[in-house]
């Protein structure tokens, strides 16, 4: 029995023991799998942050990538086409941005071949405004090109260059200001069997004017060439003191200098027509619309001056022979009888056998001759003079007797002191109070003396004022 329970005793305690084992094992079990549960979360919450990143920067950089590489693909293919390569572009240059009324425009335009396709056909469309006119390589060349032009075809690697000539159609109207002028390269190439078609176009700007394109400090030569001979000329007449030139505004100044230029311009396209005057240096400068250089102006100028000085000239001269004549017809208290009789003769020419009567205030007395006239302080009356027609010289007198018929007494005067003829009184004044001759050949008097202004009838003399013996 005690062996027995012994034995169970043993059993018992074995168990509990086990029991104890494994409920420690158990507890340190569970211990670790909470353990084990935390890593694993936190594991998971890093893997899915890294992914979560991940995704965001693929997204964000695949279409930058997709676009590069897209981009990238394209190029690659384009490269097989010459016209969608950018190296492939044709070029353009004008000569000048202004094209002149009798200007010309050189063009330059080139066409390159920078792949190893080969070009088949190239033709050039310009479309511009009518008036304008497009020649091959010369302005000089009269033929006019016609769209489309064909151009050269470059080979693989090389380049085809054309030149052009722009010009303004004679005869046309013609409009001034800023144009675009098109230009289209139609282009053919062969792709193995398969035949390839493109376009390039290319757009230049081009500035029409009226009067060429020169021009100093913004202002055109050619305003300037309708300016600046009008200037001078006014200037020289102005040297001369011309009543005309004188007390002139800026403004006005500037008017008429255009007048005067526009004068001289068409007088000097009117002599270019003229065949022995057409290359004269001087008439070649004196057009304008062709455009002008400072040398031509200042050849202007001068003209302006020349022009004016002679004009200025004959004015001052034009004013001395009026002037001179005008002191012939100044009657003047001190003047001798027969320069009272010449000046009398300049302002009556037209009287015939006149008789003037001069009453004083006083004692009523009054006096009589041929001719008379009363100044602003002197009253004067001439007698009658002679000339004797054989004191002439034998080719003389027949002149001398057509004037006498023709009443020309003026031109006698002048024509006896000429040729030293003597010219004496025929009659003197006469006092018609006493009826008695004053023996004087002319008599004046203060106008405070004269009671009436001396009055002229023709035909009631006895002879006329010059009388032919």
């Amino acid at each position: 029995m005690s062996c027995s329970a012994t034995h169970d005793s043993r059993v018992n305690l074995l168990m509990k023991r086990l029991k104890l084992i494994n409920s420690r094992w158990l507890c340190d079990v569970s211990m670790n799998s909470a353990l084990t549960n935390l890593i694993f979360r936190w594991t998971n919450v890093c893997l899915l942050s890294v992914i979560a990143v991940s995704v965001i920067l693929v997204a964000t950089l695949n279409p930058a990538y997709s676009q590069e590489s897209g981009s990238k693909k394209k190029v690659d293919v384009s490269d097989k086409v010459p016209a969608e390569s950018g190296k492939a572009t044709a070029g353009i240059s004008f000569s000048e941005q202004t094209l002149g009324e009798s200007d010309s425009v050189y063009v330059q335009t080139w066409f390159p071949n920078e792949t190893g396709n080969v070009l088949t056909e190239v033709n050039l469309e310009i479309f511009g405004p009518e008036f304008l006119e497009w020649h091959d390589k010369d302005c000089r060349d009269p033929q006019v090109i016609a769209n489309p032009f064909l151009l050269g075809v470059p080979a693989p690697y090389t380049v085809v260059e054309h030149r052009f000539c722009i010009n303004l159609k004679s005869g046309q109207e013609i409009k001034t200001g800023d144009f675009n002028i098109l230009f289209i390269y139609h282009y053919q190439w062969k792709e193995g069997e398969t035949s390839k078609k493109s376009v390039l176009s290319i757009e230049k700007p081009l500035k029409i004017v009226l009067l060429g394109n020169d021009n100093i400090v913004g202002i055109p030569f050619g305003l300037a060439g309708l300016v600046i001979p009008g200037l001078f000329f006014w200037f020289a007449v102005g040297l001369w003191k011309a009543p005309w030139g004188m007390g002139l505004a800026l403004g006005e100044k500037l008017f008429y200098s255009i007048i005067v230029s526009a004068v001289f311009v068409a007088i000097g396209a009117g002599l270019s027509h003229i065949p022995c005057l057409a290359h004269k240096s001087w008439i070649l400068n004196m057009d304008v619309l062709k455009g002008i250089s400072l040398g031509r102006l200042v050849y202007l100028a001068l003209t302006g001056m020349v022009m004016g000085t002679i004009a200025g000239g004959i004015d001052k001269g034009l004013r001395l022979w009026r002037r001179k004549q005008l002191q012939k017809r100044t009657i003047k208290s001190s003047d001798p009888a027969l320069v009272l009789l010449e000046k009398l003769l300049l302002i009556h020419s037209d009287k015939r056998k006149p008789q003037t009567i001069v009453r004083l205030k006083e004692g009523n007395v009054q006096f009589s001759g041929s001719l008379g006239a009363q100044t602003d302080d002197t009253t004067v009356l001439v007698g009658r003079f002679k000339v004797r027609l054989a004191s002439f010289p034998e080719k003389s007198r027949h002149a001398v007797q057509n004037y006498v018929n023709k009443n020309r007494l003026i031109d006698i005067l002048e024509l006896a002191r000429s040729k030293n003829v003597p010219i004496t009184m025929y009659d003197g004044v006469q006092n018609m109070t006493t009826g008695i001759s004053t023996g004087e050949p002319s008599m004046t008097w203060k106008n405070d003396q004269v009671a009436a202004e001396p009055r002229i009838e023709p035909g009631k003399g006895q002879s006329e004022p010059l009388v032919l013996d």
